[in-house]
């Protein structure tokens, strides 16, 4: 025979083991999202890089324009 201590108890657990599972989809949701945003920065980075990046003359032109 259980006790309303003991069958609170297991709600408790079982509510936590529910949370957890739910949890473990929202973190699957949220590195698909941070690989897509890392991927998109790595791209632009690679872009700027490819346009000269910090060379001396784009450095000097930059200070020129201001």
């Amino acid at each position: 025979m259980s006790t309303d201590h003991d069958r609170f108890l297991k709600l408790t657990i079982q509510a936590l083991q529910d949370w957890c599972v739910s949890l473990g989809d929202l973190a699957w949701v949220l590195v698909g999202v941070l690989m897509l945003v890392g991927i998109a920065a790595m791209l632009l980075v690679l872009r700027w890089i490819w346009g000269g990046g910090l060379s001396r003359q784009g450095g000097f032109g930059f200070f020129r324009l201001r």
